[in-house]
């Protein structure tokens, strides 16, 4: 009975493991840019990272805020963020590789592949 008990519980880890995966947190940030604006600031975080049986995924999250003296205020709006890293770099310098560009309209983080990610000014003012 305990050996069958045994293999069911190991059953439903590992199914959890391979379909589900399980995270681990760790918060801290990146990488900022260097933006001409002395109005925004945008960044990357390591959010942590999702484990799968065969695999571990990176989650990355993108912040913009207002800024007040070239400093930002707070942060205020979070998005999570797929980096589509192609050729493996290490993740700073890919973000490096990477442009944010400042509009009236808001904010676009644009990755060498082409994915483009807009964010409105009404999202961070």
């Amino acid at each position: 009975m305990k050996k069958k008990l045994f293999f069911i519980v190991l059953g439903l880890v590992l199914f959890n493991i391979y379909f589900v995966g399980f995270y681990l947190n760790e918060s801290r940030e990146l990488y900022t840019y260097n933006l001409e604006s002395e109005y925004v600031a945008v960044g990357v975080n390591l959010e942590g990272h999702k484990i799968h049986l065969l695999d571990i995924e990176d989650l990355y999250s993108l912040w913009v805020s207002r800024t007040h003296r070239g400093q930002p205020e707070r942060r205020v709006h979070y998005l999570n963020v797929h980096l589509f890293n192609h050729d493996n770099l290490d993740p700073v310098t890919y973000l490096k590789t990477c442009k944010v560009v400042a509009s009236p309209g808001g904010i676009s983080f644009v990755q060498p592949s082409g994915h483009t990610l807009f964010i409105p000014e009404s999202a961070y003012r």
